[in-house]
């Protein structure tokens, strides 16, 4: 049986799978940077705009990998397509 079987679950294993990397690249990234560098939290900075972008990505492309359940569920595809796209939109204006 398929562990992902719905959208909500993709989403959240790219949310946990792209956080847990990128807190592992900026404490790499700490470790050579001399005292006064800002590495780290510019990584963590454009990462966030990444992961919104990637989840994003995932909420349009659910309909298509997953229509039964969208077609049940088409609440939460809706939910998930705003609560992605909003910030992106603040972000970029």
């Amino acid at each position: 049986m398929n562990s992902l079987n719905n959208p909500m679950k993709l989403v959240m294993a790219w949310l946990l799978l792209s956080v847990g990397m990128t807190l592992l690249i900026a404490l790499i990234a700490g470790i050579n940077t001399s005292d006064g560098a800002q590495w780290p939290l510019v990584i963590v900075a454009n990462a966030i705009v990444v992961i919104l972008i990637g989840g994003l990505v995932l909420s349009l492309a659910s309909p298509f990998i997953y229509p039964s359940w969208s077609k049940k569920h088409w609440y939460a595809v809706t939910a998930m397509i705003f609560l992605f796209a909003a910030p992106i939109y603040i972000y970029f204006s």
